[in-house]
């Protein structure tokens, strides 16, 4: 069977601009430029670097969490200690992971809303692994420049305040026993509660029957 002058043409001038050492391409497949197939998109199983980081981002996105936090939850996940002081020191240089910031947060939040006492924030950001300059420097911003034990009497009254009408009709003695058991649970200082207490006492006897 004769070919046709036109059909030779094409193919001499097809092989004549090929690239050297380029393999031709086949009709339907997309160029790899030179990267094995499926490597561009592998899962973040395959790439545990990027995946512990991915994690590590994941964990944020719930809530803040302190370097110690982030560290024992990636272990957990079984993530190589190479990998987590790899993701950990990113994280904290592009300004994601901050224990200054974490502290200050927790505080803040626990402090006058929640009405915590100095004690148990000292407490909960020591067992999160925070260095203790940081967790001083947290409550002096939150209590002010003035003596801890000032703001802390207010917290505590304030929530003395909030809680002192469920607590009217026990007996003295019990009521006392009732508030100083939730004020030492929120973590305050033994003279703030004696100061406290015997101001919601006066209260509680100067205030009308009914």
């Amino acid at each position: 069977m004769s070919i046709r002058s036109g059909d030779a043409s094409s193919g001499r001038s097809a092989r004549l601009h090929r690239r050297p050492g380029v393999p031709a391409r086949t009709s339907g497949t997309p160029a790899s430029d030179g990267v094995p197939a499926g490597a561009r998109e592998r899962p973040a199983r395959e790439r545990p670097l990027e995946g512990a980081r991915e994690t590590a981002l994941r964990l944020l996105a719930v809530r803040s969490r302190s370097t110690f936090e982030l560290t024992l939850q990636l272990r957990r996940r079984g993530v190589p200690d190479a990998h987590i002081r790899t993701v950990v020191a990113d994280l904290t240089s592009r300004g994601y992971l901050d224990d200054r910031a974490f502290a200050s947060g927790w505080v803040a939040a626990r402090a006058g809303t929640r009405a915590y006492g100095v004690a148990r924030l000292r407490r909960e950001l020591h067992e999160k692994g925070v260095a203790m300059p940081l967790i001083e420097q947290a409550i002096r911003e939150a209590y002010g420049e003035e003596d801890y034990s000032v703001t802390e009497e207010r917290y505590a009254r304030a929530l003395i305040e909030r809680r002192l009408p469920a607590y009217r009709h026990l007996p003295a003695g019990v009521r006392t026993r009732r508030l100083a058991g939730l004020l030492d649970r929120r973590g305050f200082s033994s003279a703030t509660i004696a100061r406290v207490l015997g101001a919601a006492h006066r209260t509680a006897a100067d205030a009308p029957d009914g």
